[in-house]
């Protein structure tokens, strides 16, 4: 049920609880004012007239009764009237003697609304009896029957002029609720209106039509029109201003970049013609950390890619498999000679040489931050990579490699914060890079439709596994591109 149906029927259903609490208040008042001092009436008439009759009943009078009572009607109160409808003068075994009939009776009326009257104020005619005593004998009855007839028929009207009260007040409320209904959904039609030229950047366009709204509500629109203006231009000069940082600093790191080529390249050529410098501690640090610093520019170079480019991921078939021991040898190639840490990789894929569509150099990049980070961490020990394959139907494979190490290993709070954010705090991220190169590996992986979690004990070592589903290559299009090349 729609919201505004609900604020009808409630209205309705207020209105009418109102109305009936008006009605029972009303019923009341006429059962206490009516009905209770007509019964008072009567007592007091029954009282007068039992010292009057009291002598001719005990001789037995009955022209004296007749002749009293008729004189009786005579006198009898005009106001009272149509309170005592009859008198019935009764002998001490209940037989009539006598009586006289002010009223006629008339048949009851029958319907809700009588019904209902009936229920609060009871029967049209009540009969009173009342006995004739004299030195402890009776002597008589008195039987008075009144009415309640007029009060009824006062009750009946009450109720009808209250059941057309509620029947205005309700037309009332269906005008009023749908002027007003009407006058509030064309509200929200404006505001709908601004909000998708919000939602489109079409700010410029909108028009608002302030003769037509209320003093308030183009207040608001013109408050928004302006707000949202400010933040859209606010929004374009941030996104401009990120843009300019993102080439700068891709400039900057391709402008590092071709000199420490250049340094690595050096490097290089001093070991060919001097087999002697590879032993030399001072060039082992200088290719070190040019290896550190070409890893970093790669990955800052992959980390714009991946937020600029507007296709961050650019596939091609290959196996699997040799993507993951390139990245792992590259990784062990690094390490030094007198290193205390012990290399080793294990295929568990048992359907080898199948070609699936990936990014290579992204997910070599990937895996090879993770090695790298798993090396860094480890003084002494082993660190292993592990892959495997399961098919999961006739077009897609997942990819398992799971790298696990003897390192130092993290806390159940820290692993707990690197799972939920894969953020370190400052101290972590330190010359190593543990906190950038999981940036940019999580960053890849998830543009890869893969995912990667980390399990750890402290002082035990950490167990990274990286998640990966696969889309088979085409045959023909790997034939082609080899022919091509």
């Amino acid at each position: 049920m729609k919201l505004r149906n609900k604020i009808f029927i409630l209205l309705v259903t207020i209105q009418t609880v109102l109305m009936l609490l008006f009605a029972v208040i009303a019923f009341h008042k006429i059962n206490t004012r009516y009905v209770e001092s007509n019964l008072q009436y009567t007592d007091n008439t029954s009282l007068y007239l039992q010292e009057e009759i009291m002598p001719m009943l005990m001789i037995n009078d009955i022209l004296g009764l007749e002749e009293y009572l008729e004189n009786f009607s005579k006198h009898l109160d005009v106001a009272r009237t149509n309170v005592i409808q009859k008198i019935v003068v009764k002998d001490q075994y209940s037989e009539p003697l006598t009586e006289k009939i002010f009223k006629d009776l008339r048949p009851e009326r029958y319907g809700p609304i009588p019904s209902l009257a009936r229920i609060f104020l009871g029967d049209y005619y009540r009969t009173k009896i009342y006995e004739i005593v004299y030195d402890n004998h009776k002597v008589g009855e008195l039987e008075i029957t009144i009415s309640n007839r007029d009060l009824l028929n006062t009750s009946i009207s009450i109720t009808r002029y209250i059941l057309a009260v509620w029947f205005i007040i309700f037309l009332c409320i269906i005008v009023v609720y749908h002027f007003v209904l009407k006058v509030l959904l064309q509200r929200v039609d404006d505001l709908y209106n601004i909000v998708n030229h919000i939602e489109n950047g079409d700010i410029d366009s909108l028009e608002i039509k302030t003769s037509n709204q209320p003093d308030e509500l183009a207040k608001l629109i013109n408050i928004i029109k302006d707000t949202s203006s400010k933040v859209l231009n606010e929004h374009k000069n941030s996104q401009i201003q990120n843009i300019q940082k993102s080439q700068l600093l891709t400039n900057i790191t391709n402008s590092i970049l071709t000199p420490l080529n250049g340094i690595m390249g050096a490097i290089d050529l001093i070991k060919i013609k001097n087999p002697e410098a590879s032993n030399n501690s001072e060039l082992s640090f200088i290719e070190k950390s040019s290896n550190i610093l070409l890893n970093q520019i790669i990955n800052v170079l992959i980390y714009l890619e991946l937020k600029e480019s507007s296709t961050p991921i650019n596939y091609s078939p290959c196996i699997l498999s040799d993507v993951v021991y390139l990245a792992y040898k590259e990784s062990k190639m690094a390490l030094p000679d007198s290193t205390n840490i012990k290399m080793s990789y294990d295929n568990n894929d048992l359907e080898e040489k199948i070609y699936v569509k990936t990014d290579v150099v992204k997910l070599k990049v990937a895996l090879k931050n993770i090695i790298d980070n798993a090396i860094a961490f480890t003084k002494q020990g082993y660190v292993k990579v592990d892959f495997s394959a399961s098919k999961i139907d006739s077009k897609y494979i997942k990819y398992q490699v799971c790298i696990e190490d003897t390192g130092l290993g993290m806390s159940k709070s820290r692993l707990e914060s690197i799972n939920s954010s894969l953020k370190l705090s400052d101290k972590e991220l330190n010359t190593k890079g543990f906190g950038l190169g999981l940036i940019i590996s999580k960053l890849i992986l998830s543009n890869l439709k893969g995912e990667i979690s980390l399990h750890s004990i402290e002082n035990h070592g950490t167990t990274v596994i990286v998640s990966l589903m696969a889309e088979r290559a085409s045959i023909s299009k790997i034939t082609q591109q080899k022919n091509d090349s």
